[in-house]
């Protein structure tokens, strides 16, 4: 029980982490295709 309480925040972190990455690399990586593909 213990165990799973301490990990929900992990998770979430975990979470946070990859949607900010996400918000932060979409536009370079949309940047990046575009010139790709014209």
């Amino acid at each position: 029980m213990g165990l799973q309480m301490a990990a929900l925040p992990t998770a979430a972190n975990y979470v946070a982490v990859t949607l900010l990455a996400l918000l932060i690399w979409t536009p370079h990586v949309i940047d990046a295709v575009r010139v790709i593909f014209l």
